[in-house]
Parts: C-alpha cells; sequence; structure tokens
C-alpha cells in the first residue's frame, strides 16, 4: 500500500492520494488508486511495464472534479473565466516515458463548463450519449478536440422549457 498526503501536479494541489501497488515480472500493476480533496474524487487502476519505454495503460474515473486549475497547470493562458466541473473516465496508454507516443481518451458523463457568461452543460435526459474527447494529433499535446453530442447552451437564467442544442467539434486550445 502506498500513501501520499499532500500531492501536487505542478502549483496545483490535489489533495491525499492512497493505492495499492503490485511488482511482478518487471510490472507495476496499480491495484487501486484514490484521490480526494474539495475539487476532486479519482479513483483509477492500471499497469506499467518496468522497461525503458514504460509501455501502460491507466484508467481513471473521476466524479464531479474541477478540471480547470490542472487544465491551468499545462495551459497557463486558460482563461480564468473558464470553468469546469465533471465525471467521466479518462484512459492513458502507450509508451508513457515518451509523451510523442502516449494516447488518452475521455468520456465525460457529465460536464459543466462556464466560458466567461456562457455556461455549457450536458442536457440531462436529452443526451443520446457521453461526451468523447481525443487527442486529434498525438505529438502535440495542447491539441485537444471535443465531440459534442447534444448539449444545453445556459446563458444567464433561462425559463422553464427553453432548451438550446446542438452537436459539433470544439477545439478547446489553439
Amino acid at each position: 500500500r502506498a500513501r501520499i498526503s499532500d500531492l501536487f501536479l505542478r502549483d496545483e494541489g490535489i489533495g491525499q492520494v492512497s493505492g495499492r501497488l503490485i511488482v511482478r515480472d518487471e510490472v507495476l500493476t496499480i491495484d487501486q488508486l484514490e484521490a480526494a480533496s474539495a475539487r476532486l474524487a479519482i479513483s483509477g487502476r492500471g499497469r506499467v511495464a518496468l522497461t525503458p519505454e514504460a509501455d501502460g495503460e491507466l484508467i481513471f474515473r473521476f466524479q464531479d472534479t474541477s478540471l480547470d486549475p490542472y487544465l491551468r497547470a499545462f495551459r497557463p493562458q486558460l482563461s480564468p473565466f473558464t470553468t469546469a466541473v465533471a465525471s467521466g473516465t479518462l484512459r492513458v496508454f502507450g509508451e508513457l516515458r515518451n509523451v510523442e507516443r502516449v494516447r488518452a481518451e475521455a468520456v465525460i458523463d457529465q460536464a459543466v463548463l462556464n466560458l466567461f457568461d456562457y455556461v455549457l452543460r450536458n442536457v440531462r435526459g436529452h443526451a443520446e450519449e457521453p461526451v468523447p474527447l481525443g487527442r486529434d494529433d498525438p505529438g502535440d499535446m495542447g491539441a485537444v478536440s471535443v465531440v459534442v453530442h447534444r448539449v444545453g447552451v445556459v446563458v444567464g437564467e433561462v425559463p422553464a422549457g427553453d432548451d438550446l442544442a446542438g452537436e459539433g467539434r470544439v477545439s478547446v486550445v489553439d
């Protein structure tokens, strides 16, 4: 078992992290991983080969987690008026020591995004499927695209029964 009382990602606090790690036959297996703080709740599991390439697959489940502080750790130019709280699953796989060979896939089950005065959220009861996220160009960690399936857009207060739905592709960063 392993435990970290106060883990940080760059300058952003993650909080307490605990897990069960097993090393067998040159493979690190993360049997259980839990991270919790006021901003996040994450559980995970996976495996990493103890080789120079560190081939691996890690799967994380997050619930009502504030993503924007951790995005800013890598993209400080992200507007301070942008917030993102989401629940879903993140899968990271490939050669983990070579960022150009790392792949990531995410499925967002629920999300509330605040972009200046606009609030975007997947509409309960109308969403046909979760929102998948993927990197179009594995060599560019900033090239994230979002395929949006039925997202409601709310600007200020919207009278009951007035919904706006749409589909499309959004580039999160240029």
